[in-house]
């Protein structure tokens, strides 16, 4: 028997029930760390999510998370504490003070295994998902 895995679709429909944007999300391999590309515009609305999940059944985990600018300066640092099969999502501007015009990395460290992935967003509703790199 092997590890379960998964992918998903976001799909938003008007209240005609038309489908006005999907995007999909797939399945993520647990790692201690990750690094993910971010960005935000109030120009053009977009901003970047950032969803973690522990899979563990037993174990809690912490993620340590850093926030850079594409020049390397610390732009801001959070931790968000996930108990056993527990997930967060956040947008990166609820968790670091982000200026309204930002490109950089994020940078994450867990105590122990963690799954993540990144959304783009525009007007806050998904438009992509964004793969992300050991």
């Amino acid at each position: 028997d092997g590890p379960i895995s998964g992918s998903i679709v976001y799909t938003l429909r008007d209240h005609g029930n038309e489908i006005l944007t999907e995007a999909g999300v797939s399945a993520s391999s647990p790692g201690k760390s990750f690094a993910l590309a971010a960005g935000r515009s109030s120009d053009e609305g977009t901003e970047t999510a950032l969803a973690i999940a522990n899979p563990a059944s037993s174990t809690s985990v912490s993620v340590n998370i850093q926030v850079k600018a594409l020049d390397g300066s610390l732009v801001g640092t959070d931790q968000i504490d996930l108990g056993p099969q527990n997930h967060s999502a956040v947008f990166i501007g609820e968790i670091v003070d982000l200026p309204a015009e930002f490109e950089g990395t994020v940078l994450l460290d867990g105590t122990g295994d963690f799954i993540a992935t990144t959304l783009r967003t525009v007007g806050r509703v998904q438009s992509a998902s964004v793969a992300v790199g050991e």
